[in-house]
């Protein structure tokens, strides 16, 4: 597919920092930030807790890139800003002491970030913080919320996978329905170009009532077939006239249908397809119990090494508060 002058462009991109070490995340922002000339702030997020140097670190943020950066030099890790000053930024770092998610919106929201980038390592030292952070900025937040998590083992990986499900058409609703898939099209446009990659455009598909019509005495396997075969092509339809629609420009974009569940198929597509990172829309959630509507982003970034960016509607609300499930409070992030 072609995709043409429509692309996504980012001005004033967030990353969180939680750790020195890995510079991953920071690496990212640095690329997309020299491609939009945008603005760029690091917020270092300090656990009072567990970091007994809070008053000798807090002062270096109000004297300067360079004093901060010496301070990550000798405490081990890259000397992330010194290399941030270097390449030309309009750049900032601010300390944040706590973890709280709502701090976190709070900044986004007085400041007009469009970006959220979270660097997370692997294996990490404060898993259930995490968790719980992560997720809610996930369902909570109305930007997109970028997780890059740590190259180990992902050399050579440069692909961009972008996750739509399309609205049926041609219709009169289908072009307001597929608003999110050209969100996610453009934004991978927008890292495509910045990072020089391919993008795969992968859509999951279901055949509604297979059982039914598998074990149906009414049915033969013959028409089982003929079922799939027609549903797969009204899937592959709307596709291409989304694709048709959104046009990117001068990019390689690979159109896949995988008939199945999208957190299992997406993650084992990435992995043999090398790809980096994956862009996917998150509806949240909704309802008292926390019942959720489209929680593919969520199992991906549960269960996967994969670098998770999630979109949210144009017209996204504000969810309940986070409640974590059992099986959440284990996410190996």
């Amino acid at each position: 597919c072609i995709m043409t002058n429509n692309m996504t462009s980012f001005a004033n991109i967030l990353v969180l920092n939680w750790d020195i070490h890995k510079s991953n995340a920071i690496d990212q922002a640095i690329t997309l930030a020299q491609k939009n000339s945008a603005t760029l702030t690091i917020v270092e997020i300090v656990d009072t807790q567990e970091d007994a140097q809070v008053g000798h670190i807090k002062p270096l943020y109000s004297c300067g890139l360079a004093n901060l950066g010496g301070h990550q030099h000798l405490h081990g890790g890259r000397d992330l800003l010194v290399k941030i000053q270097n390449s030309g930024l309009r750049a900032k770092c601010q300390l944040m002491i706590g973890t709280s998610y709502r701090r976190i919106l709070e900044v986004v929201k007085k400041h007009n970030h469009d970006l959220i980038i979270v660097g997370v390592g692997s294996p990490y030292d404060h898993m259930e913080f995490a968790t719980s952070t992560l997720m809610n900025l996930v369902r909570k937040s109305a930007v997109p919320v970028w997780i890059v998590k740590s190259p180990s083992g992902k050399q050579g990986r440069r692909g961009i996978l972008a996750a739509v499900d399309p609205a049926p058409g041609p219709g009169p609703f289908a072009e307001s329905e597929n608003s999110l898939n050209k969100q996610i099209l453009n934004i991978a446009n927008a890292l495509a170009v910045s990072g020089t990659r391919k993008i795969e455009v992968v859509h999951c598909w279901m055949q509604p009532m297979e059982d039914r019509l598998r074990n149906s005495i009414r049915s033969t396997e013959e028409d089982f077939r003929k079922a799939l075969h027609q549903t797969r092509r009204l899937h592959k339809k709307w596709l291409s006239l989304l694709l048709e629609q959104t046009k990117i420009n001068n990019l390689t974009c690979k159109m896949h249908l995988l008939k199945g569940k999208p957190q299992k198929l997406i993650p084992d597509f990435a992995r043999k397809h090398q790809i980096d990172t994956v862009i996917v829309g998150n509806v949240s959630r909704a309802g008292l119990n926390g019942l959720f509507i489209g929680n593919t982003a969520e199992k991906i970034l549960c269960n996967s090494d994969i670098s998770l960016l999630v979109v949210k509607p144009i017209a996204f609300l504000e969810t309940p508060e986070l409640r974590l499930t059992p099986s959440e409070t284990v996410c190996a992030l």
